[in-house]
Order: structure tokens, then C-alpha cells, then sequence
């Protein structure tokens, strides 16, 4: 981090840089055929790029308790950004972006009838539940990790919360965080999201997020 202070006489080849968003583009499996693929693309480079940044932050500066919190709810926002991102990519590419849980198979209706002196036919609706489809070859314990960070991502509309505890200073942390760096890195190491699978080391910067276990969440 020291190396980005504009009061330090160093060399800009000695300066902590990101990887380019251009090396990011590359890594990115996304489909161009959908709309906006490209900027989806571009987006997510820039916020990778970003939360690199974010990680380097909580590394090596001392924060403030406040100030490591909203750096972990930004880098839980970011994060779940770009997870949107790609699958939003992924389902508009499977052609299952507005697929619903139930699928309507049949509408019976009735013959005409008379109530309270006017005439009336009932009509009922049968739906099915739709099969749910695995679109990623990640472990089924990943899917509650989430749920519950996509609630998290939520609270960036400050004005939630349903009691004077519930605070972005209580629901965010250190865990929140981790948790978020690893399911990030392995969404993205995932043959669905990584164009080539030697390409999953430049994500290392995640992988700091793998130093301790994530307790159970239902």
C-alpha cells in the first residue's frame, strides 16, 4: 500500500498495479450473443480489478472498526455484483432468464352458471414445478452461503433493518467478508465462467480468504 502514495518518490514499475482489465477480459468466459455480454464483461473486470484493491486494504492498512466493516459491506456488494453478473449471462445464454419455479399445463374451464342472479363460469389453472437445473458444477453447500450473502448485498439500501441492532456495523465482518472471497473464487475457477483453467492462479488474491473454515449456514 505504500507504494500508492503520491508523496513516495518511486518508480511507477515499483508501484502496486492490479491485474489489467484486459488480462481480466481474457479470463472471462461470457457469452457475446447476449445482449450487453460485452459490457457485462467490462463490468466485471472493473469491479474485479476493484476488489482487488479492496483486499489490499484490509491487508495491510490499519482501520478504523468502522472502516473495516464498510470496506467488508463494499467488497460483499462487489463481489455479489459480479456473481449477478455472470449468471444473469449464463441464464440468458441457456435461454432460461424468464423461467419460472411453476409452469402452467392446463386451464379447465366450466360450463356457464348463475350466482346471485348473475351468470358466471369458474376457470382453473393447473401448473407443474418447473425442474430446477444445475447450471454449476459447484458443491450444493455453496448455494446457502449465497442466499445469505445476496441478503447482505441488499442492505445496500441504507434505510433497512428492523431494529436499532440491526446495523451494516453488526452484519458485516471479517466471516461475511471470507465467505464472499470464497464463493467468488469458485464461481469463477468454474469451467462455466473461466475461459481456461491455467488461468485460475491470477485469482490468488481470493485465496486469502481460504485461511479459515466457514461455519454452517442453513
Amino acid at each position: 500500500m505504500e507504494t500508492l502514495l503520491k508523496s513516495k518518490k518511486i518508480k511507477s514499475n515499483e508501484r502496486w498495479y492490479p491485474i489489467p482489465i484486459e488480462t481480466y477480459k481474457n479470463y472471462l468466459k461470457i457469452d457475446f450473443t447476449v445482449k450487453d455480454g460485452h459490457l457485462i464483461q467490462r463490468n466485471i473486470a472493473y469491479n474485479l480489478q476493484y476488489l482487488e484493491y479492496l483486499e489490499k486494504q484490509l491487508e495491510e492498512l490499519e482501520l478504523s472498526s468502522v472502516l473495516y466493516v464498510m470496506t467488508c459491506k463494499s467488497y460483499i456488494v462487489i463481489g455479489m455484483g459480479i456473481i449477478e453478473g455472470l449468471l444473469t449471462n449464463l441464464l440468458k445464454s441457456k435461454k432460461l432468464w424468464n423461467m419460472t419455479e411453476w409452469e402452467s399445463i392446463k386451464v379447465i374451464k366450466s360450463n356457464e352458471n348463475e350466482l346471485y342472479k348473475k351468470n358466471i363460469k369458474l376457470q382453473t389453472e393447473i401448473f407443474e414445478k418447473v425442474e430446477s437445473k444445475n447450471l454449476l458444477k459447484i458443491e450444493h453447500s455453496n448455494f446457502p452461503v449465497i442466499k445469505k450473502l445476496r441478503t447482505l448485498r441488499n442492505r445496500v439500501h441504507l434505510q433497512l433493518g428492523e431494529h436499532h441492532s440491526d446495523n451494516d456495523y453488526n452484519n458485516f465482518g471479517y466471516e461475511e467478508k471470507e465467505m464472499m472471497g470464497r464463493i467468488l473464487y469458485t464461481i469463477l475457477t468454474t469451467e462455466e465462467f473461466c475461459s481456461n483453467i491455467k488461468y485460475c492462479k491470477n485469482y490468488e488474491f481470493l485465496k486469502v480468504n481460504f485461511r479459515n473454515e466457514i461455519s454452517n449456514i442453513k
